[in-house]
């Protein structure tokens, strides 16, 4: 399959010498399916590796996605001291639309 895969890029690369790099890179893909019908063990193999790193890659987002992104102002200022710098200034909008800073 590798190999296939490299035939077929140096033919789409290589535009002068298509008529040389097309048959060698026919040849190799009526190979790669000649044997994926003989033995489909690599097949099955290589699915359930794509399979596998869909559903981690899945899992992952979600526990991402669920993840308290930041924290509160209370617990910023504090992370802010504990490492000797001043805390942002949060600005918000008043119930009279004047900005506040907290």
């Amino acid at each position: 399959m590798l190999v296939t895969a490299a035939a077929v890029a140096v033919t789409i690369a290589i535009p002068a010498r298509r008529i040389i790099f097309v048959p060698i890179a026919l040849v190799f893909i009526y190979t790669t399916v000649l044997n994926m019908f003989e033995r489909p063990e690599g097949l099955q193999i290589a699915a359930w590796f794509i399979v596998t790193i869909i559903v981690a890659s899945l899992i992952s987002r979600v526990m991402r996605s669920t993840e308290r992104r930041a924290a509160s102002a209370h617990s910023r200022r504090l992370t802010a001291r504990a490492h000797g710098r001043s805390a942002p200034a949060l600005f918000y909008l008043n119930s009279s639309g004047a900005n506040c800073t907290r």
